[in-house]
């Protein structure tokens, strides 16, 4: 007895699990949200500096294209001009081929350059450009009109008395400065562009590294609780194996004394047979046999209780429920025929994710609650299942003494017992229900009222060898 004392008081005594693995988990949590919040961040961020610099590629292009157009305006006039001079001089049409494909870009030049932005190209500027090619345009229609009729001299003259050179030197000038100042802007431009693009470039690879640490230090501190979590695991194993043989080892030294003290009452009881026993000695003799047998049954019944539901390899993990009743009903035959019980419900096909000696052990339980519950009438118990999204319910209704509805959740408790004066038993029977049922993933729980019988609920899940026939029934009683 003392080995089973001192384990108990080894457990006690061990130091609770300390709040490492809390701490950790609010670590990795708080790194996970501040990868969270560093990515929202960066996005946010490279966002901003893909639209500044997709802004700024849009008005390099602008600006390149207003440079170009520049130029080519330029080239325009002073093609057009070289055309016109090398006809004058030479009379032959070949040199006037230049003029006249001046002449016909003219037109697309000139719209161009009056859709450029303000920002580009001032009104002033566009309209002294246009007013100063269309005045040099004009001139050099009216010579090359003049040379074709034949009189290249005078065209000559016309333009040696014209002030075309002049007017042709503010042209240039007005359109190279409008030209270097559209191509400083461009070359800005395309320096601001670089460097938006290399920002966003920065961002994303700081913001990739910091994402990388993030995480890194969330799956260590992940680790750590693993590690911790499994140790923790492995210490509470432990422990619940040693308390269970606490238990086992407690249970059999307790009931070792009883079992002596019951021996020795009714050894008293027999030598005393036929002797004149006062009432008080023999009313003693009675107290000290039930108080002592019904302690050898509490701690029994806590023992079996207390034993772990491992997986039996002697049953099946799937359990025949229409079966497992049958198995039950023929068990208890002997008291259904004592009390006059009447047991009836439609054949169950369920098939269930639960050994067929738990499932059998939850019937039987269920069916002498209802029997020892029983009113003045002789019992009724009706079983019934249905399926409800592949879990099985099963119901256990009787026409018992019923409970009080308030009472419904403490009769599943350890030793409740609603009416311990009139009944025997130690209060485990629910309890061992429940036990089973919770630890198969499902739920139990009681409808009554006093005088009015009581029922039983309890769900279990679908056998993975009953699930096609589980189906079926479900769409027979869908349809």
């Amino acid at each position: 007895m003392q080995s089973w004392i001192e384990a108990y008081q080894r457990n006690r005594a061990a130091p609770p699990l300390n709040g490492e693995p809390r701490l950790l988990r609010r670590r990795y949590i708080l790194f996970l949200f501040a990868a969270l919040f560093v990515l929202v961040g960066f996005a946010l961020l490279l966002w901003r500096d893909w639209s500044v610099f997709e802004a700024t590629s849009r008005r390099v292009v602008e600006l390149r294209g207003a440079v170009l157009l520049q130029d080519r305006f330029q080239a325009l006039l002073v093609n057009a001009e070289t055309g016109e001079r090398g006809y004058l001089l030479t009379g032959d049409p070949r040199y006037l081929q230049p003029y006249l494909d001046a002449l016909a870009e003219y037109p697309s030049v000139r719209s161009g350059l009056e859709s450029t932005p303000n920002s580009l190209l001032t009104p002033y500027e566009l309209r002294r450009l246009v007013a100063l090619s269309e005045e040099k345009m004009a001139r050099l229609h009216d010579s090359v009109a003049l040379a074709k009729a034949g009189q290249r001299d005078l065209a000559t003259r016309l333009i040696q008395r014209d002030k075309g050179p002049s007017a042709m030197t503010e042209l240039r000038r007005l359109n190279t400065r409008i030209r270097d100042r559209q191509f400083q802007a461009l070359v800005a431009g395309n320096s601001e562009a670089r460097r938006w693009l290399a920002n966003a470039a920065a961002l994303q690879a700081i913001g990739a590294l910091t994402l990388v640490i993030l995480l890194l230090l969330a799956l260590i501190d992940i680790s750590r609780v693993n590690r911790v979590r499994d140790r923790s695991l492995a210490e509470v194993t432990r422990m619940n194996e040693e308390l269970i043989q606490v238990s086992s080892v407690a249970s059999h030294d307790l009931k070792e004394p009883l079992r002596t003290v019951v021996n020795f009452a009714q050894l008293l009881e027999r030598r005393f047979t036929g002797k004149p026993l006062d009432q008080s000695a023999s009313d003693y003799l009675d107290v000290i046999k039930t108080s002592a047998m019904r302690s050898y049954n509490l701690v029994d019944a806590l023992q079996r209780f207390s034993m772990p539901l491992a997986a039996d390899p002697g049953f099946e993990q799937d359990a025949d429920a229409d079966a497992a009743l049958r198995n039950v009903l023929l068990s208890l035959r002997t008291k259904i025929a004592e009390t006059g019980a009447q047991v009836t419900g439609d054949p169950m096909s369920a098939v269930v994710r639960l050994e067929s000696n738990r499932l059998e052990q939850v019937f039987q339980n269920l069916l002498e609650n209802a029997m020892k519950y029983r009113s003045s009438a002789p019992p009724k118990i009706v079983v019934h299942a249905r399926l409800e999204n592949m879990r099985w319910l099963f119901s256990v209704q009787d026409n018992g003494i019923g409970f009080d509805p308030a009472f419904a959740e403490r009769v599943f408790g350890l030793f409740q017992r609603l009416h311990e004066d009139q009944y025997s038993g130690v209060g485990l029977g629910l309890a061992t229900c429940k036990k089973i049922v919770e630890s198969a993933g499902g739920r139990i729980w009681a409808e009554s009222s006093p005088g009015e019988g009581s029922c039983f609920y309890f769900t279990l899940p679908a056998g993975q060898r009953g699930e096609k026939r589980s189906g079926a029934i479900a769409a027979e009683t869908h349809a």
